[in-house]
């Protein structure tokens, strides 16, 4: 193996594959809206994002699988999600469809967040995704066409703590739905796109009803009353934008041809509606786990944020609690921390002590208090570590010892941990064998003097490398690649399989005949595709293979959510290889 077979072309398309949704923000995609502000900067972002694409009421049921799906599968129900916590019940897509229902946990239906009611059920506004949300049916219809609001007195509470009562918020008192402090964020950022997104027709709304006419003010400009206005902003600044929202936007992006530019640029909502953002402090996450230390100790960091920079010094104190104790199980790099004017972000560091007693899980419990020079404590204030014990972390291994393969194709070097991960972690591989790195073989991602540095991301068991084998007319079979598992992070252990060999066999040409698949419960839609490919019934970290009509591999990838942008392929026949059950799956795809 002397010639490498190259094709920039190839690695290109594994790279966007394997690492971007359909949905990526293209560049200058707001071009046009830059250096404006105040309503000009609204209408500017009315005219790149009005004009989507109108999907079927029906459809979203589909898509609902690529915009709001959990990270183990599940419908994500921000009327019956626990951030951090277990919900009292999960659905399916597909077979928990309301639906007649009677209770919570009956079945989930299409919220319209912005009631639509208020827009006299009219079309786009009808089917638009973005604030269109799968919720749990008997919720939804508590929520009813009751505007959101904040509830001190609640008359009724939902099995996540979501509320509906009388409204507590100053200007308005009549009866709103509360939902959960992690997703009013959320919720506010859609409602500013809807004053966005339809500023021409909007001003009329409030005579639809009166709960709309209770928050519309019936301009195309401002568009909200003054409380409502300021609920919002405040719900926006006190749940930053999310990675779940930035998931969902990308999704819809690929689906409807637009985003959400308060998504893409929180600090556009202060700058359009000229509200003065006051600055919180708040820590990056609200829980974690880690594992207790042997041998020596372990640190974990965590990061403390402003929402925007000051520009004086300002500082916040870090109070502890929890079961754990300070100076026994661990120490804190520091119990305030001090921002300089134009900091953004501090790191504080968590250092876990030895322990050789195997015990119950313990919690370090920090709570950001007394901030100074006009500093706010935000969302979230508190941060929960738990400590579990060193023998619990996951247990790391390759999937085999050793395995062969043919030169000219992409080889998936498959790991598997004995529980999912709670967070993303990093590891370090070493290479050596009788193969040449960069002559007989590369790897996704690249090795570097000999190792890989790899993230394996939070919530997968299972996890594949691509190993890309290089075609030549030399014989020499037999060549081989090793694998070892060199240095593993704090939340992970080594199992007994901590080194791999792939053996390099020679092959004299590329696979001419491919069988399609039987497994009818995997479905690659739609299909024909155009600009855009997904996938249901697959389990997230699933290994995939994309093929032409000759049976070349042409990329590899990882199942995640949302879609797979097809746009730099040529129109025709091709082939998704899916490893399943440690067996190679095939079904056909044609690209329009």
């Amino acid at each position: 193996m002397r010639h490498f077979y190259r094709s920039f072309f190839i690695l290109v398309a594994v790279f966007l594959w394997a690492n971007s949704v359909a949905g990526a923000q293209p560049a200058n995609y707001y071009s046009s809206a830059e250096g404006k502000t105040g309503y000009a900067l609204k209408t500017a972002l009315h005219n790149i994002i009005k004009n989507h694409q109108v999907q079927s009421y029906s459809s979203l049921w589909n898509h609902f699988q690529s915009t709001d799906k959990k990270p183990n599968g599940k419908v994500w129900d921000m009327y019956s999600d626990v951030p951090g916590g277990t919900p009292a019940y999960e659905y399916s897509f597909g077979s928990d469809q309301c639906g007649s229902y009677s209770k919570e946990g009956d079945c989930y239906n299409r919220e319209h967040s912005f009631p639509k009611s208020w827009f006299n059920n009219a079309s786009p506004m009808y089917s638009d995704l973005f604030h269109l949300y799968p919720t749990d049916g008997y919720v939804n219809q508590k929520r009813g066409n009751y505007p959101f609001g904040e509830v001190a007195n609640p008359e009724w509470v939902s099995t996540n703590g979501s509320k509906l009562g009388p409204c507590s918020f100053p200007g308005y008192s009549g009866k709103v739905f509360e939902p959960i402090d992690e997703y009013k964020g959320d919720f506010a950022r859609t409602y500013f796109y809807m004053a966005t997104r339809y500023q021409d027709i909007i001003a009329s709304w409030e005579n639809y009803t009166s709960y709309s006419d209770a928050v519309l003010d019936g301009s195309s400009d401002k568009v909200f009353e003054d409380w409502a206005l300021n609920l919002l902003y405040s719900w926006h600044v006190q749940d930053p934008v999310s990675q779940k929202e930035i998931d969902r936007n990308n999704a819809i992006y690929a689906i409807q041809g637009n985003r959400n530019p308060y998504i893409d640029h929180p600090e556009w909502v202060s700058a359009v509606w000229g509200i003065t953002q006051p600055t919180h402090v708040y820590w990056a996450k609200a829980a974690a786990i880690a594992y207790e230390a042997i041998g020596s100790p372990a640190t974990y960091t965590v990061e403390v944020l402003l929402n925007n920079d000051l520009l004086n010094n300002c500082s916040v104190d870090i109070q502890t609690a929890g079961t754990a104790t300070l100076g026994i199980d661990y120490t804190l790099s520091t119990t305030q921390l001090t921002f300089s004017g134009g900091q953004t972000r501090r790191t504080l560091t968590i250092t876990l002590l030895e322990d050789a007693i195997i015990e119950a899980d313990e919690t370090i419990v920090l709570t950001l208090t007394s901030p100074t020079n006009g500093l706010n404590v935000g969302q979230p204030a508190t941060f929960t570590l738990t400590l579990k014990d060193a023998t619990a972390r996951p247990t790391l291994n390759f999937a085999k010892s050793s395995d062969s393969f043919k030169e000219g194709f992409d080889y998936p070097l498959l790991f598997s941990l004995s529980a999912p991960l709670t967070e993303p972690q990093q590891l370090i591989l070493t290479l050596d064998g009788t193969a040449v790195y960069g002559v007989d073989y590369e790897t996704l991602p690249a090795a570097n003097s000999g190792t890989i540095s790899l993230t394996l991301p939070a919530g997968v068991q299972t996890y594949s490398l691509g190993v890309r084998l290089a075609k030549d007319n030399v014989l020499d079979d037999g060549e081989t690649i090793i694998f070892h598992l060199r240095q593993l992070p704090d939340g992970l252990q080594a199992g007994s399989q901590t080194s791999f060999t792939l053996t390099i066999l020679e092959n004299s040409e590329y696979i001419t005949a491919i069988t399609t698949a039987t497994d009818n419960s995997v479905r690659f839609y739609p299909n024909p595709a155009r600009h855009a490919l997904y996938v249901e019934g697959l389990p997230e970290g699933t290994t995939l293979q994309l093929l032409d009509a000759q049976g070349q591999v042409l990329a590899i990838w990882q199942h995640r959510l949302g879609a797979v942008w097809l746009l730099h392929y040529t129109k025709g026949l091709y082939f998704v290889r899916y490893m399943l059950m440690n067996q190679w799956n095939t079904q056909k795809v044609i690209i329009e």
